[in-house]
């Protein structure tokens, strides 16, 4: 039962009856609790909305312009990849900056895998001139120009054949292979032609150790 209607009942029975002072306190009272109790009522609606703003602003997807913020900053090329980039641009006739990522990539996981980063650059200036997407006559793919039916097992789990057209991926499974050949072989040398598939006798190995010579003159 409402307060309202407990004060109009109240009126009701106590009406055509002389009130004492007591009675009249008493009246006085019950206005005044029922009216709090109404401004309580009142007040809590606000709150009860202001809550469900909070929680609504909590769930939303944060705004793309925001997001960027998350990005993480460009990492510094060491002045010997700088100057192998400089190289590559004029040699392969690529964007610098559309090969600064790249570059990037091939740092950071050279050194998880404690290959000199020039090997890998030189391999995928053989291999590819630098094209993410090239693809050849025996089933090469990507940059580093893997053959996927040789490495399926490398490629990360839901990415398949595609994946190895993304830049990144190319050269992390690029270079788990040339690792993984290196360490089998013995040399360098033994591992590039293993990791090419050559029957010829060094003649891809050369031909990438020449490269990255190349390299190495424009970045001591």
């Amino acid at each position: 039962m409402s307060v309202t209607t407990r004060f109009k009942r109240t009126t009701i029975h106590l009406k055509g009856a002389a009130l004492s002072p007591f009675h009249h306190c008493l009246l006085l009272i019950g206005l005044l609790l029922g009216l709090a109790s109404l401004s309580s009522v009142a007040n809590e609606i606000p709150a009860r909305d202001e809550t469900a703003q909070s929680i609504q602003s909590a769930v939303a997807p944060v705004d793309a312009a925001s997001d960027d913020v998350a990005v993480h900053a460009p990492t510094t090329l060491s002045p010997r990849m700088q100057r192998a980039l400089d190289y590559v641009k004029t040699r392969y006739k690529v964007s610098k900056e559309a090969m600064h990522p790249l570059f990037e990539t091939v740092q950071r996981i050279s050194k998880e895998h404690g290959i000199d980063p020039l090997l890998i650059v030189a391999i995928i200036g053989i291999e590819s001139g630098f094209k993410s997407d090239a693809k050849s006559a025996g089933g090469g793919h990507g940059l580093m120009q893997i053959i996927p039916r040789y490495h399926l097992n490398k490629i990360p789990d839901g990415l398949g054949v595609k994946g190895l057209m993304d830049p990144a991926v190319n050269v992390k499974v690029g270079t788990i292979i040339l690792d993984d050949a290196i360490s089998r072989s013995g040399s360098p040398v033994a591992g590039l032609q293993s990791y090419n598939g050559s029957k010829k006798k060094k003649l891809f190995a050369n031909r990438v150790l020449a490269e990255k010579s190349r390299m190495e003159l424009a970045a001591p």
